[in-house]
């Protein structure tokens, strides 16, 4: 028998309340073609996607986008724990947005997993840098 999705949530948070686990929480951030990728990573880790967030096109400032601020929003209300993007992203930004977005992202002491676009159980994980 096939289990409903409510059905899988509802056991998944009895076993969690049962054995006191909590499931990382992250926000899947990049352009909209590819959320289904990063969402099928997530899974694969046993994440749970809280927000899908498309990305702008333009990569000229993340920090200024509406966005961005909804990422930040998330991981400073404690929502997110870190964020699901495409291999390659941090570095699709200048080196000035790049030490920008890695403060950022300490400061709220979250981590960027990288999905590399391949087989989802394949591990390419790092922690936003501290400076």
């Amino acid at each position: 028998m096939q289990r409903s999705h409510a059905d899988t949530a509802r056991r998944r948070s009895l076993a969690n309340a049962a054995s006191d686990f909590t499931r990382v929480s992250v926000v899947l951030y990049g352009p909209q073609d590819t959320m289904l990728s990063l969402r099928q990573y997530a899974e694969a880790r046993d994440w749970v996607a809280i927000a899908e967030i498309a990305a702008p096109e333009s990569t000229n400032s993340a920090q200024t986008s509406q966005e961005w601020l909804t990422v930040t929003s998330l991981l400073e209300s404690g929502q997110a724990s870190g964020l699901v993007v495409n291999e390659g992203w941090m570095q699709s930004y200048p080196p000035s947005e790049q030490h920008a977005l890695n403060l950022c992202l300490a400061a709220y002491s979250a981590f960027v997993s990288e999905d590399e676009g391949g087989d989802p159980m394949s591990e390419n994980c790092r922690t936003g840098e501290r400076q």
